[in-house]
Protein backbone atom coordinates (compact mmCIF):
# COMPACT_ATOMS: atom_id res chain seq x y z
CA UNK A 1 0.00 0.00 0.00
CA UNK A 2 0.99 3.57 -0.58
CA UNK A 3 1.45 6.38 1.79
CA UNK A 4 -1.61 7.86 0.70
CA UNK A 5 -3.67 4.76 0.80
CA UNK A 6 -2.41 4.17 4.42
CA UNK A 7 -3.45 7.34 5.79
CA UNK A 8 -6.85 7.11 3.86
CA UNK A 9 -7.13 3.64 5.51
CA UNK A 10 -6.04 4.97 8.64
CA UNK A 11 -8.38 7.76 8.73
CA UNK A 12 -11.70 6.15 8.26
CA UNK A 13 -10.35 3.93 10.82
CA UNK A 14 -10.41 6.58 13.20
CA UNK A 15 -13.70 7.66 11.68
CA UNK A 16 -15.78 4.38 12.19
CA UNK A 17 -14.10 3.96 16.11
CA UNK A 18 -15.52 7.58 16.76
CA UNK A 19 -18.85 6.55 15.39
CA UNK A 20 -18.40 3.58 17.88
CA UNK A 21 -17.77 5.53 20.53
CA UNK A 22 -20.34 8.03 19.43
CA UNK A 23 -23.09 4.70 19.53
CA UNK A 24 -22.02 4.26 23.05
CA UNK A 25 -22.57 7.89 24.24
CA UNK A 26 -19.46 9.24 24.64
CA UNK A 27 -19.06 12.84 22.52
CA UNK A 28 -16.17 12.11 20.59
CA UNK A 29 -14.86 13.04 17.24
CA UNK A 30 -11.72 12.34 15.31
CA UNK A 31 -9.13 14.27 15.49
CA UNK A 32 -7.52 16.64 12.25
CA UNK A 33 -5.70 14.08 9.86
CA UNK A 34 -2.23 14.65 9.23
CA UNK A 35 -1.69 16.58 12.70
CA UNK A 36 1.69 14.07 13.19
CA UNK A 37 0.58 13.43 16.92
CA UNK A 38 -0.32 16.68 18.36
CA UNK A 39 -3.70 15.81 18.99
CA UNK A 40 -5.01 12.15 19.55
CA UNK A 41 -6.91 10.21 16.86
CA UNK A 42 -9.79 10.19 18.50
CA UNK A 43 -10.84 13.60 20.32
CA UNK A 44 -12.82 14.38 23.56
CA UNK A 45 -11.62 11.64 26.10
CA UNK A 46 -10.67 14.08 28.92
CA UNK A 47 -7.12 12.75 29.96
CA UNK A 48 -7.58 9.75 27.42
CA UNK A 49 -5.03 9.56 24.52
CA UNK A 50 -6.25 7.52 21.31
CA UNK A 51 -4.05 6.29 18.81
CA UNK A 52 -6.31 4.45 16.21
CA UNK A 53 -4.39 1.28 14.57
CA UNK A 54 -5.91 -0.78 11.66
CA UNK A 55 -3.38 -3.10 10.77
CA UNK A 56 -2.82 -7.03 11.54
CA UNK A 57 0.57 -6.66 12.89
CA UNK A 58 0.31 -3.79 15.54
CA UNK A 59 3.61 -2.60 16.90
CA UNK A 60 2.59 -2.17 20.54
CA UNK A 61 5.33 -0.23 21.49
CA UNK A 62 5.43 2.39 19.09
CA UNK A 63 1.97 3.00 19.60
CA UNK A 64 2.28 3.49 22.92
CA UNK A 65 5.59 5.43 22.91
CA UNK A 66 3.54 7.73 20.44
CA UNK A 67 1.22 8.20 22.47
CA UNK A 68 3.52 9.01 25.66
CA UNK A 69 5.25 11.65 23.29
CA UNK A 70 2.09 13.35 22.65
CA UNK A 71 0.65 13.07 26.17
CA UNK A 72 3.91 15.10 27.51
CA UNK A 73 3.46 17.59 24.50
CA UNK A 74 0.48 18.33 25.61
CA UNK A 75 0.98 18.32 29.05
CA UNK A 76 4.12 21.26 28.50
CA UNK A 77 1.34 23.42 26.89
CA UNK A 78 -0.86 23.34 29.30
CA UNK A 79 1.74 24.14 31.66
CA UNK A 80 2.93 26.81 29.46
CA UNK A 81 -0.43 28.29 29.29
CA UNK A 82 -0.96 28.36 33.09
CA UNK A 83 2.62 29.72 33.98
CA UNK A 84 1.57 32.90 31.50
CA UNK A 85 -1.88 33.25 32.56
CA UNK A 86 -0.36 33.65 36.44
CA UNK A 87 2.18 35.71 34.79
CA UNK A 88 -0.19 37.94 33.27
CA UNK A 89 -2.28 38.13 36.20
CA UNK A 90 0.59 39.09 38.76
CA UNK A 91 1.72 41.60 35.90
CA UNK A 92 -1.37 42.86 35.11
CA UNK A 93 -1.54 43.74 39.37
CA UNK A 94 1.34 46.33 38.52
CA UNK A 95 0.38 50.54 37.56
CA UNK A 96 0.76 51.25 34.05
CA UNK A 97 4.64 52.37 33.94
CA UNK A 98 5.69 49.80 36.45
CA UNK A 99 3.78 47.64 34.19
CA UNK A 100 5.05 48.40 30.82
CA UNK A 101 8.97 48.04 32.45
CA UNK A 102 8.39 44.96 33.42
CA UNK A 103 6.77 44.20 29.42
CA UNK A 104 9.89 45.75 27.97
CA UNK A 105 12.38 44.32 29.73
CA UNK A 106 10.99 40.22 29.90
CA UNK A 107 8.70 40.36 26.77
CA UNK A 108 10.25 42.48 24.59
CA UNK A 109 14.20 42.67 25.44
CA UNK A 110 13.77 46.51 25.51
CA UNK A 111 15.68 48.79 27.85
CA UNK A 112 13.34 50.57 30.55
CA UNK A 113 12.99 52.84 33.26
CA UNK A 114 15.95 51.05 35.93
CA UNK A 115 13.27 52.91 38.79
CA UNK A 116 9.64 51.65 37.55
CA UNK A 117 11.40 48.54 37.06
CA UNK A 118 12.72 48.20 40.54
CA UNK A 119 9.42 49.18 42.23
CA UNK A 120 7.46 46.30 39.84
CA UNK A 121 10.20 43.46 40.80
CA UNK A 122 9.85 44.95 44.78
CA UNK A 123 5.50 44.68 44.42
CA UNK A 124 5.46 40.87 42.40
CA UNK A 125 7.66 39.79 45.92
CA UNK A 126 4.45 40.81 48.00
CA UNK A 127 2.91 37.56 49.39
CA UNK A 128 -0.34 38.36 47.89
CA UNK A 129 1.31 38.30 44.43
CA UNK A 130 3.96 36.03 44.60
CA UNK A 131 1.79 33.23 46.15
CA UNK A 132 0.46 32.45 42.33
CA UNK A 133 3.69 32.16 40.80
CA UNK A 134 5.15 29.81 43.84
CA UNK A 135 3.87 26.63 41.76
CA UNK A 136 6.03 27.32 39.12
CA UNK A 137 9.12 27.47 40.92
Amino acid sequence: MSGKSNQAKGRRAERKFAALLQQHGYDVRPGEPLNYGKEPDIVGLENIHVEVKRREAVNLSAALAQAEAAFQEAEQRTDNSRLRAALMGAVNTLPGEQRAAVMGKYWRNEKVNALALGKALRALRRPMISAGLRAYL
